[in-house]
C-alpha cells in the first residue's frame, strides 16, 4: 500500500473534504496550535478537533475552552440571586439571556456557580392560603377520627 498521509484518510460518514483537512493540518503545523488554526481558518472548533484527532498530532488541551462565567458575570449573578432568592433556574436562565446577550448557560452550570458561592438550590412549593385555614383543619381532624 502506498504511503498515504493521515489528512487524506477519511472516516465513514465524514463530510469534510480532503482539501479542507490538508489546510487545517498545514495551518496547525505552521501556527503550532490547533485552536489558533481554527480562528485563522474561521472553522468550528469541533471540526478542527476531529481532523486533529485523525491526524494524531494535534489535539486540544483539556481546559482550553473560553470561560463564559467571568468575575463580572458571577458578581452580577450572585447579586441577582440575593435580590430574588425564590427565583427558579428557568427564571435565572432567562435573566442571563436578557442581560448578557449572546451568553447561553445550562442549568447545571447555574447550579455549579451557585454551589461554588455557597448557595443552596432547593425545590420550592407554594402553599395555598387555604391549606392551613380553620375549615380545612376541622375537616382534617374529622377525617383522622373517622379513619383511626
Amino acid at each position: 500500500m502506498e504511503d498515504v498521509k493521515s489528512y487524506e484518510l477519511k472516516k465513514p460518514y465524514s463530510f469534510t473534504k480532503a482539501e479542507v483537512r490538508r489546510r487545517v493540518i498545514e495551518c496547525a503545523l505552521r501556527v503550532g496550535d490547533l485552536k489558533e488554526a481554527t480562528k485563522h481558518l474561521d472553522m468550528k472548533i469541533k471540526t478542527c478537533r476531529a481532523i486533529g484527532a485523525t491526524n494524531g498530532e494535534f489535539t486540544l488541551k483539556p481546559g482550553s475552552y473560553e470561560v463564559k462565567l467571568n468575575d463580572e458575570f458571577t458578581k452580577y449573578f450572585c447579586g441577582g440571586v440575593d435580590d430574588n432568592p425564590t427565583a427558579t433556574l428557568r427564571q435565572l436562565k432567562e435573566r442571563i439571556k436578557k442581560d448578557f446577550a449572546g451568553t447561553s448557560i445550562s442549568n447545571t452550570s447555574i447550579v455549579r456557580l451557585l454551589d461554588g458561592h455557597h448557595y443552596l438550590v432547593k425545590k420550592l412549593t407554594v402553599q395555598p392560603a387555604e391549606r392551613n385555614s380553620e375549615t380545612v383543619m376541622v375537616k382534617l381532624a374529622e377525617y383522622t377520627e373517622a379513619v383511626c
